[in-house]
């Protein structure tokens, strides 16, 4: 669980909906979620543990549920300028479309939550 971040949500989160150490023997260990989302679609795993916008991007894997809100505030993708940056206006520009209706509309669509 610890290899990577979607690893370390996963057990926050069934540690904090008490069920853990009950299901702890039967999980198929992956590198990524990528390869997460490969065993559930094939069926080789009845179930896994994602992100939600890596299970939007399959059309064979159906979200059963969420993490509790408290780990689902923890993932956040900041987006700064760097201060050694050769191209800072062309930085800040690009944030600013990050921060716009029409890209908050395509992270909607592929499962984020943008914050304001």
């Amino acid at each position: 669980f610890r290899s990577v971040p979607a690893g370390s949500y996963a057990k926050m989160a069934l540690d904090l909906l008490g069920i853990y150490e009950s299901v702890a023997g039967k999980f198929i260990i992956a590198g990524n979620v990528m390869q997460v989302r490969a065993y559930v679609e094939s069926g080789e795993a009845d179930a896994g543990i994602l992100f939600l916008t890596d299970a939007v991007l399959s059309d064979r894997v159906r979200v059963a549920a969420t993490a509790p809100s408290e780990i689902n505030q923890q993932i956040a993708y900041p987006a700064v300028v760097v201060k050694a940056s050769k191209n800072t206006q062309a930085a800040a520009e690009y944030i600013d479309f990050l921060s716009s209706a029409p890209a908050r509309s395509i992270f909607e669509k592929y499962g984020f939550t943008v914050i304001s």
